[in-house]
């Protein structure tokens, strides 16, 4: 289990703020003082710098930076610990008066305001990282896709580092994996042409990140600039109409760009021009390539062919241009170059039990194991035999350069995958036991839910203050505590609870968050809440009652609950 800490930075009169950030560290000025707190903290636990003073009569804690700790020192009071958060500085106002130099914080409350996360959202990044795979089910409106979003950005993902879909009952292997997709070849014809899948391409973006963070820094560097050269090097080529002739004098224009192809057009007398996709990575191969002599023949081998093909010679062509350019730039590449940091991908997969979970993942139930994560899990596709013309980036990883074995796909290291799925949803079938035993599964709680309501994020214009987040609390604790109730589980007495209905049929605060649509110049009154009944919430609650005995004294029993503002009374 995470803690949290709040730590000081002074010694005597002088600060060690500085040296902490640069040095990664955060350490003890006092000899053997607080030492039972410091013996508390482990590797993974936060930690934050903080000073405390008065402005306006009122106590102020300033958070100068959170890090995470990477190691703690049984032999002096000194943990390692990583600054790179780009935190901040930020007052807090009237919070507990934290003047101890070392200071673990367990308050929920402040642990959001100081750290900028809650104590469920950390347990779930936690869950997350154990298994690679969580689904997270609870009852409707329990905020299941935005955790999922805030579970992600907890473990340090920015939106470059996190995918999403949501399934439904058409969505199919096509759409998650790879397929062919119609392409107007010409004002009259259309064809196909094979297209990766959301989740194919975003596994392909973590792998490229997980094999750069095991390059040298050097390595890193001049591949990122070989990228930066080629892109300008294409786009000047295009936006100039530049006329390149090959060793053979066949003329030819680079007319198009996408992430794996340039597209070029051939100029040959008497014949109509010839339009080909001239492969990126061929030319990033041949860059990257330490040998200056290369020649045409080169290509072959280098590009893992087994023998030439059309292109061989468009590609060199374009390599002799940019060598040059190549070569007067990296000159500037020198030790001083950072290496790439391994980065964590997570794909969030919303309503994951509206698909039909074979027929979208086929062979993907092996790959996407936990246990089999990486090259240990590679299989190759149900489209494998239509990709013959050159390796993915899947098949280049795992070193294959038979083309009658391309087409292969793993799920990187770094990728990991949240689901989110409501149980009671009545049109869905059950999921397959099979997958789920490759997902660690945690219900979010209603009341769990409630934390998103203190988020000024979570709500679409003007938060409400506090008194009306809290009378909102005691709203939908009212209700949902006639809903379902675990003291009155075995009670019948139907002026406490219904009968039939469980915790699976609470209604989570995303459905009050909706009370934004309905606030008049920033008040939210008696007629936001009765909207939000009206419109939203009676519908949901006479489809759980279906079927049940005296639907309409029930609703409004439930109404009944839900206009009471006082706290609850279990």
């Amino acid at each position: 289990m995470r803690r949290f800490f709040i730590a000081g930075f002074m010694w005597d009169t002088e600060s060690q703020k500085e040296r902490f950030l640069k040095d990664g560290i955060w350490e003890n000025g006092y000899d053997e003082k607080y030492q039972e707190v410091y013996n508390r903290i482990r590797i993974g636990d936060q930690i934050a710098l903080k000073s405390t003073y008065v402005k306006d009569r009122k106590s102020v804690l300033k958070i100068h930076n959170v890090g995470i700790v990477k190691n703690v020192s049984k032999s002096s009071m000194r943990v390692d610990v990583d600054w790179s958060n780009h935190f901040e500085n930020r007052e807090i106002i009237d919070i507990t008066w934290y003047a101890n130099t070392l200071c673990e914080i367990t308050n929920e409350e402040h642990i959001y305001k100081i750290f900028g996360t809650t104590k469920t959202i950390l347990d779930n990044t936690e869950l997350l990282s154990q298994n690679h795979n969580l689904i997270l089910t609870g009852a409707p409106g329990t905020g299941k896709s935005y955790l999922a979003k805030q579970i992600a950005k907890a473990m340090g993902c920015t939106d470059n580092e996190i995918g999403f879909v949501q399934f439904h009952p058409s969505y199919d292997y096509t759409d998650f994996l790879e397929g062919l997709r119609p392409i107007q070849v010409d004002n009259e014809n259309v064809g196909f042409e094979h297209r990766d899948g959301i989740f194919k391409a975003f596994c392909a973006k973590a792998l490229k990140n997980y094999l750069d963070s095991q390059k040298s820094p050097n390595s890193f560097h001049q591949q990122t600039l070989i990228y930066s050269l080629l892109d300008d090097f294409i786009q000047n080529a295009i936006d100039n109409g530049t006329i390149f002739h090959t060793a053979t004098k066949n003329n030819f224009r680079v007319i198009g760009d996408s992430d794996k192809r340039i597209k070029i057009l051939i100029e040959l007398p008497g014949i109509k021009n010839n339009e080909i996709g001239i492969p990126k990575k061929d030319l990033i191969k041949l860059l990257e390539n330490d040998n200056n002599n290369l020649v045409l023949k080169d290509v072959r081998e280098i590009c893992g062919r087994k023998v030439r093909i059309q292109s061989d010679s468009y590609v060199f062509t374009l390599y002799s241009e940019l060598r040059i350019l190549f070569e007067k730039e990296k000159e500037k590449i020198n030790n001083s170059h950072t290496p790439e940091n391994l980065k964590k991908f997570v794909f969030v997969i919303d309503e994951i039990n509206r698909g039909e979970i074979s027929k979208i993942f086929g062979e993907l139930f092996f790959s996407i194991d936990p246990e089999y994560r990486g090259t240990a899990g590679k299989v190759r596709t149900q489209y494998a035999t239509m990709q013959t013309e050159e390796a993915n980036d899947f098949d280049d990883a795992l070193g294959i350069t038979d083309p009658e074995n391309y087409g292969h796909f793993f799920v990187p290291e770094n990728v990991y995958i949240i689901g989110t799925m409501n149980d009671i949803d009545r049109s869905v079938e059950s999921m397959d036991f099979a997958f789920r035993r490759r997902f660690a599964f945690k219900e979010v709680t209603a009341k769990e839910s409630q934390k998103m309501l203190d988020s000024e994020d979570a709500w679409k214009g003007e938060k409400p203050n506090d008194a009306t987040i809290q009378a909102i609390k005691n709203r939908m604790d009212n209700l949902n505590n006639v809903i379902w109730h675990k003291l009155r589980e075995n009670e019948k007495d139907e002026e406490k609870t219904i009968e039939g209905l469980s915790s699976a049929y609470h209604i989570g605060a995303s459905y009050f968050l909706k009370l934004a649509n309905y606030c008049n110049n920033g008040t939210y009154d008696n007629t936001s809440f009765t909207n939000l009944w009206d419109y939203h919430l009676e519908g949901l609650l006479r489809e759980y009652l279906r079927g049940m005995q005296d639907v309409d004294n029930l609703i409004e029993k439930l109404r009944t609950a839900y206009n009471n503002e006082s706290a609850p009374n279990n």
